[in-house]
Formats: C-alpha cells, structure tokens, sequence
C-alpha cells in the first residue's frame, strides 16, 4: 500500500487552485510602482498615503515615517496668545483680560455712524454743462513752450 502524502503538503495542495488566479497580479505591480514613486516624488505621498490621509484627516506619509518622523503628522497646540494693556513703564501682560480693559493691539473704537442726508437737501435739478466753445475760439498759433516764453527760442537758436 502506497502512503498519503505528508500532512505539511495538504493545507498547500488545497491553496494551489486559489493561488492560480493570483499569477497575473505580478504584471499589475510594474504601474502601480511607477505611479507610487511619480507620486511620492511630487507631492511627497504615495498613493496609499493618499488615499488614508483622505480617510482620517491628517498629513500622512510615508516619507515621513521613513526620515524618522511619525506616519502622520501631529497638529500644533494652539498656544494662547497672551493679554497686554498699557502700563506706566512697561506693558503689563496676563492669561485672560481684566475686566474694563482694551489689549495693546486693539484698533482704536470705531467712530460712530454719519447721519444720512434726506433726498430733500440734494439740488432738485443737476448742475448746468459748461457750454463748449467754437473751435474758431481756439487760438491758431501752436503753444510755445517756457522757454519761448521767457524770451528764448525753443528751437535753439540765439544761443
């Protein structure tokens, strides 16, 4: 009688027929490098990283994990900006604002509205056009410039 095969080689025997389907995933692996290194070389993610920096929110890369950094980058803590009022040497700063106070940076109060001008006191008709002047009202001789004013020739004669 002929033994069974070893007891290792059946687990292996029963994954073969679904690791046939699996042969062609090697040709798919050659775009997807390429567009992987295109992407981390332009905006610094991989496609991946893109895709769960979408999901939770936050900058992920895996550049940064391979600097040294974390995977994802954590958000700064707001610090809060302190409360400074005028003082006689100095100004004085504190946490939160005493009551009644204006900060330093603080724009002076805006000034109060102007009252608006009822229709009434605007001119009931427009004012008059200047009436144009006849072109024959026009002197004839070309304007002389300052120099032929006082006396000189613009042309640069009697020099």
């Amino acid at each position: 009688m002929r033994p069974g095969p070893a007891p290792l080689t059946r687990p292996f025997a029963a994954l073969a027929p679904l690791l046939v389907p699996l042969m062609g995933c090697e040709a798919a692996i050659g775009p997807v490098a390429i567009a992987n290194g295109a992407s981390l070389a332009v905006a610094r993610r991989t496609i991946p990283d893109m895709v769960y920096s979408g999901v939770t929110g936050k900058d992920c890369s895996l550049a940064r994990w391979d600097a040294g950094k974390t995977y994802c980058k954590e958000e700064p803590v707001a610090v809060a900006q302190p409360w400074c009022t005028r003082s006689l040497g100095a100004p004085d700063c504190w946490t939160e604002p005493p009551p009644g106070t204006r900060s330093l940076a603080d724009p002076a109060p805006p000034l109060p509205p102007l009252p608006a001008q009822p229709l009434a006191a605007l001119p009931a008709q427009p004012l008059a056009a200047l009436p144009a002047a006849p072109l024959a009202a026009l002197p004839q001789e070309p304007a002389l410039g300052p120099q032929a004013r006082a006396g000189g020739a613009s042309n640069g004669e009697g020099r």
